[in-house]
C-alpha cells in the first residue's frame, strides 16, 4: 500500500519524534507508524496541525539515516521547506508550507 520515494531502510526509532506525532485523519484518530503511511494520507500533529503526506524515503545526508517523511501543511508559515532539503526536491510546494 505504501508509495515511497527512494529505497531506504525502515529506522521507526530514530524517526519516533516525528511518527508519534502524527495520526491519520478519520472518524477515530489514531497514532500511525511510518509502515502505515501512504503519500497522500492525511494526517494531524498533536498541536492539531493537518497536512498531507507527499513523500516518504530517504533523503540522503539527512541525520540521522533512515526514512523521513515530507508534509504539505494545511496552513502557511507551519513548514520550514518548500520540498526540497540537501539540494534535492522531493516534493514542490510553496514556501513554508513543507516539512520532513
Amino acid at each position: 500500500r505504501r508509495s515511497r520515494g527512494e529505497q531506504g531502510s525502515i529506522n521507526p526509532p530514530a524517526m519516533a519524534a516525528i511518527y508519534e506525532r502524527l495520526t491519520t485523519l478519520g472518524s477515530a484518530a489514531k497514532m500511525i507508524s511510518f509502515e502505515a503511511l501512504s503519500v497522500g494520507d492525511r494526517v494531524q500533529s498533536r498541536d492539531d496541525s493537518r497536512a498531507t503526506v507527499r513523500f516518504l524515503g530517504t533523503v540522503p545526508g539527512a541525520t540521522p539515516e533512515g526514512d523521513w517523511v515530507g508534509l504539505e501543511w494545511d496552513e502557511d508559515g507551519r513548514g520550514k521547506h518548500d520540498g526540497s532539503a540537501k539540494g534535492t526536491r522531493f516534493f514542490q510546494r510553496p514556501p513554508g508550507r513543507g516539512s520532513f
